[in-house]
Formats: C-alpha cells, sequence, structure tokens
C-alpha cells in the first residue's frame, strides 16, 4: 500500500449511496421549489439563535425572526452529496482510495479555479449565489471526477 493512503479510510456502507440519491433528489425539488418559485413555507417561519445576522440592521448574538426553509434545503443537499460520495464501492480497495485521493485533489484545484476565476468575472448578488453554489462544488465536481475514474476503472482495469 501507499505510505501516504491511510489503511482505513472512513466510509460509509455501500447502501448510503441508495439513500442518499433518493434524498438528493428530495433535496433537488424542495431547492427548486424555494429558489425557482420562491415558496417558504410559514410554519418555518420561527424564531433562531443567530451568531450574526444582516438584513436591515446588524445584529450579534441575538434571536432573529427567520424562515429556516432554505437552510433546511441547503443543510439536507449538502449532507446527502457527502453520503454518496463518501459511501464504499462494492470493491473498495487500495486502488479505488487511489482514484478518491486523486479524484478528490482534482475536484479542489477545478473548485479552487473556478472560485479564483469568478473572483474577476462575476459581481454583486451574483457573486453571494457563487459562494453558495461553493457549498456544493467540491462534493459535485468529485463525485462527476471520481465516478468517471471509476467507469474507466471498471471497463478497463486502470485509470491512467
Amino acid at each position: 500500500m501507499h505510505e501516504f493512503i491511510p489503511a482505513k479510510l472512513f466510509l460509509l456502507p455501500n447502501r448510503s449511496k441508495i439513500v442518499g440519491g433518493i434524498f438528493l433528489l428530495i433535496g433537488i425539488v424542495l431547492a427548486i421549489v424555494r429558489f425557482y418559485f420562491g415558496i417558504k413555507p410559514e410554519f418555518l417561519h420561527i424564531t433562531v439563535f443567530s451568531i450574526y445576522s444582516k438584513f436591515l440592521g446588524t445584529k450579534f448574538l441575538s434571536l432573529i425572526a427567520n424562515n429556516i426553509f432554505e437552510e433546511i434545503v441547503l443543510l439536507l443537499i449538502l449532507l446527502v452529496l457527502f453520503m454518496v460520495a463518501f459511501s464504499k464501492e462494492k470493491d473498495e480497495d487500495e486502488q479505488v482510495k487511489m482514484i478518491r485521493l486523486s479524484s478528490m485533489y482534482l475536484s479542489v484545484f477545478i473548485n479552487t479555479l473556478g472560485l479564483a476565476l469568478s473572483f474577476f468575472f462575476i459581481f454583486g448578488l451574483a457573486f453571494a449565489e457563487v459562494m453558495v453554489l461553493n457549498l456544493f462544488s467540491v462534493l459535485i465536481i468529485y463525485l462527476i471526477i471520481f465516478r468517471f475514474k471509476y467507469y474507466l476503472f471498471q471497463k478497463k482495469g486502470s485509470t491512467f
């Protein structure tokens, strides 16, 4: 085994991919409901503790009224992306660990490059939207790269 690859990676069971995939679809539908149609369920408008809040005024360490639908949707999507990305493959071995490592490295590189370019080409509230998307982009890019490399590995027996 390569000395820089841990002998045991913390990975979720393989079946977590299926559960995560189902909840990812639910999260995407909820995101469309919230961000495309602008729907905020009234029952989710509650008082929450805020470390920092800036709407019409700036508040620190205070209670504020907030509709938590956005937070629930974003947390759901983040958790299920993590769940899908870090679930074991049926044949998890040293080669698959190498594919994971190289995929993560490449996804961080691509994401950082995209983020750096956004500093120069995206402005105003659109930049804030890019920052929100950045919460998920490393995992999404990782999943695309990993699935592609894993597919090639299964097909040819090598990722190179």
